[in-house]
């Protein structure tokens, strides 16, 4: 059941918009989020269940989220700022999904024995890399849409990148030696061969969380010498930034970072509301350049990436979160680094597993982002309850070891 059930939550809402069934990965994601929510009711109702995730307070965390994000949209509406009322309203359903499936599949995970967890992760590794495979030799069913480069069922391959990322840093974590190596290889084979920028970037942060210092530049030769036989055109273009660059991923982040500019100037640095961004059209000149090429606009409501988005509708409160981000990241990593050079297994697989997912949330918070509702939503959400009910967890030891 858990293999099914993890790889349905990196493939269902994608699945859903390539095939139109949604303008958005929302649906899919509130699908598969309630087949998790009740899934991790009937074991909670069987007895089998982790108590440290019971007696997590994500209830109140969720509570108090939903509280902030209405007294947040209040103060707007105060502040004369043009609202889509019903957009943020009908968007509090989906959230709520999220929140209650992350909780569900954190239950689930710790609940589940090491064996169970590795075969999951095992399963939906293999489906990803097959999944790679074949778009490679060109396979992808028709859709109601004419997509770039897709990778079936994602629409693009930056898609496909988010989902795979968080396994590959776990493998590279978790695997050692020439394993390790090829974790590696096969995930930097899989985003050349697909031209993924994205894939790329996850690729050398999972490098540098799983390879130790003395060994890295030894990787670097190869690497370097590899890329020097390869057309990097490609990937030069997405990182030129110049007002005169046409090409569309490198508009789409510059539309991105200037929708933040916009966004606080309007607001006064209080952010547009939830689920505002691009609502009312915007006037950077990155979005006209998209519009002069597509005939239409592109990434607005999403910002590109997840930073863009977060900041633009939250504001100053928006870069308080992301800090708080980035400490329990770096927490996150340090800890990665001690168990991929340590020769035992000094954790549970699960626990690696949360601490890689809130890592490389890193890539949808910087590089491209699919919004607030998909699978690796579900994943962080998940990821966040894991970590916290076993600080609280080590915490009552602790205390229970000093009486």
């Amino acid at each position: 059941m858990l293999n099914v059930l993890f790889a349905s939550i990196l493939t269902a809402p994608a699945l859903l918009f390539y095939l139109g069934l949604a303008s958005s990965m929302a649906l899919g994601a509130s699908i598969v989020g309630i087949v998790v929510i009740a899934v991790s009711s009937i074991r909670h109702a069987s007895g089998r269940m982790n108590a440290a995730v019971q007696s997590s307070g994500w209830a109140l965390i969720s509570v108090a989220a939903l509280y902030g994000i209405v007294l947040h949209m209040t103060v707007v509406l105060l502040l004369g700022i043009p609202v889509a009322l019903d957009r943020a309203i009908r968007s509090l359903i989906p959230l709520v999904i999220i929140l209650s499936s992350g909780h569900g599949l954190a239950r689930l995970l710790l609940s589940s024995s090491e064996a169970d967890v590795h075969r999951a992760l095992r399963f939906t590794t293999v489906m990803l890399i097959t999944i790679g495979a074949i778009s490679v030799f060109g396979f992808a069913p028709a859709g109601p849409r004419d997509y770039f480069k897709p990778v079936f069922p994602f629409t693009e391959p930056a898609h496909f990148a988010l989902a795979s990322i968080p396994l590959l840093m776990y493998w590279c974590v978790r695997l050692h030696g020439k394993m390790r190596v090829l974790a590696l290889a096969v995930g930097l084979t899989g985003a050349l061969t697909l031209q993924s920028l994205t894939f790329v970037v996850g690729c050398l942060l999972a490098a540098l969380i799983s390879v130790r210092l003395r060994v890295l530049p030894w990787l670097l030769i190869p690497f370097t010498a590899l890329l020097l036989q390869l057309d990097l055109s490609y990937y030069t273009e997405r990182v030129d930034f110049s007002n005169d660059n046409s090409n569309l991923s490198t508009l789409v982040f510059l539309q991105g970072s200037q929708l933040i500019g916009e966004s606080w100037e309007k607001s006064g640095g209080w952010g547009l509301g939830f689920q505002q961004l691009g609502v009312h059209g915007t006037d950077v000149p990155a979005a006209e350049l998209i519009n002069l090429l597509l005939d239409n606009d592109s990434n607005l409501l999403d910002g590109g990436f997840t930073l863009a988005k977060l900041v633009s509708e939250f504001g100053a409160l928006g870069l308080i979160l992301v800090a708080i981000y980035l400490c329990a990241a770096w927490l996150a990593v340090v800890h990665l680094r001690r168990v991929s050079s340590s020769d035992k297994m000094t954790e549970g697989s699960a626990i690696t597993l949360a601490r890689c997912m809130l890592v490389s949330f890193s890539i949808e918070l910087f590089v491209r982002g699919g919004g607030y509702f998909s699978g690796t939503s579900i994943l962080l959400t998940a990821a966040i309850v894991m970590l916290l009910a076993t600080r609280r967890r080590d915490r009552r030891e602790f205390q229970k070891s000093c009486v």
